[in-house]
């Protein structure tokens, strides 16, 4: 999506690009000699490349699911189902935020859960947007600015106009590298060459501005005049010094995720995974991680021309990721050693159970035992300290009773299926 900030970055990278022309090329005579002319070809050909992947990250589509889109375990009547009670819900309930409810489902549509995804536990259930009215598949979460779920999402950049998300994640990461090369190659040429004008200018070096002159002459002759060779410095160096430290920046963290198979998003349930496995005496490791080495060619291709060129998408289409082994049989040593003390509660067991296992995950989950035709609407209230733009809501009040005092649900109870893996996997993405 083409914006004012989009429209801002490019006139800025043709600013700095044409600076070089006036600030660079001519003061240290860069066309006459072969040393020069190299540095030109290479830097124009950085310049192409930048702003080829900057295309890129603003153009294409991250990805988002399709609406048809099933989990295994799930059908299109169940797909029906929900999106008939949650339209009807949306259009009942006030959402002054706009931020987006991800839902929780068991196979048969008689447990749902709506969740904070920052504070609740991994889970395989299927997951369904509220705001879409549409499943989700795992690594999906839904943006509030593009107004829809992206795939695999990291972050929704304003400077692209765009979320960086599953197919568009690998020419942002190359756009961020060739910002720092550019911006510190620049940052050089500049320091050289203003202190080369000032060395001639003031004449404190006359023999070295000979030999680099070739003209015996201390006299720079800029194609502008010297009040504009002045500012043109002056916004270089305030714009690209600014943007070197701040892309750097975003360029490491951005390595991480992509070394670590991780986006932003799913920092918090890594930590909070990986404190609760260390606390037990287990050596973390995050489920969709494969090692450094396969995490990288996951994202930016097996050879070197598709690392560093702006070519090439995803083979498959994001809704499927494989976890990893280790991270299973991690689960499973936990979830065995926590069988005791579950965080689940159940309607039939709620009036009776008197331990408390000290748990205090914002997690509500209701498990219905009776199959009354569904009633519409929830009272949610909505967690104001929480700005995670994917999952935001609790549940206070989720069961309703009749008349004849039997608790109706929100969502009615659908066939028993078989439990069945929740996600399959593709293994080159």
């Amino acid at each position: 999506m083409i914006t004012i900030s989009v429209v801002g970055v490019y006139i800025f990278i043709f600013f700095v690009i044409c600076s070089q022309w006036i600030l660079v090329y001519e003061p240290l005579n860069f066309f006459n000699n072969i040393w020069g002319q190299t540095y030109i070809i290479v830097y124009h050909l950085l310049a192409l490349l930048l702003l080829r992947c900057y295309s890129m990250s603003v153009l294409t589509d991250p990805g988002s699911p399709p609406s048809t889109w099933i989990p295994e375990g799930k059908t299109k009547e169940d797909l029906a189902i929900l999106i008939d009670q949650f339209k009807h819900l949306n259009q009942t309930t006030h959402n002054p935020k706009g931020k987006s409810t991800t839902v929780l489902v068991d196979d048969d549509l008689s447990t749902i859960t709506i969740v904070n995804s920052k504070n609740s536990k991994n889970n395989n259930k299927a997951r369904f947007c509220s705001q879409c009215c549409a499943f989700k598949p795992p690594r999906t979460h839904h943006c509030k600015q593009c107004k829809r779920c992206i795939l695999k999402h990291d972050h929704h950049c304003p400077w692209i106009g765009n979320c960086t998300g599953f197919r568009n994640q690998k020419f942002f990461i190359q756009f961020l590298f060739y910002v720092v090369i550019l911006t510190s190659i620049t940052i050089v040429t500049l320091t050289i060459s203003g202190f080369y004008i000032l060395n001639v200018n003031l004449n404190l070096n006359d023999s070295n501005s000979d030999k680099i002159n070739n003209n015996n002459s201390n006299e720079i002759d800029f194609l502008v005049s010297s009040i504009a060779v002045t500012i043109m410095y002056i916004f270089n160096f305030s714009g690209v010094l600014p943007v070197l430290l701040g892309v750097s920046g975003l360029f490491f963290f951005q390595m991480e995720f992509l070394l670590g198979n991780y986006t932003p998003v799913e920092r918090y349930e890594r930590k909070k995974e990986g404190k609760y496995a260390r606390r037990n005496g287990l050596k973390y490791q995050w489920k969709y991680d494969k090692g450094w080495k396969l995490n990288f060619r996951e994202v930016m291709g097996d050879t070197l021309i598709q690392w560093f060129f702006p070519i090439g998408f995803p083979k498959t289409d994001g809704t499927y990721w494989r976890q990893n082994e280790l991270y299973l049989q991690q689960q499973r040593l936990l979830n065995d050693s926590s069988s005791s003390t579950s965080i689940i509660t159940t309607i039939n067991d709620q009036s009776n159970n008197n331990n408390n296992n000290g748990n205090n995950n914002n997690i509500i989950t209701v498990k219905l035992e009776t199959q009354k035709p569904p009633i519409n609407g929830a009272n949610i209230d909505y967690d104001d300290e929480d700005d995670d733009d994917s999952e935001s809501i609790e549940i206070n009040d989720f069961i309703r009773s009749d008349s004849n005092g039997f608790n109706q649900p929100l969502i009615p109870s659908h066939q028993q299926q078989p439990q069945k893996p929740s996600f399959g996997f593709v293994e080159n993405v």
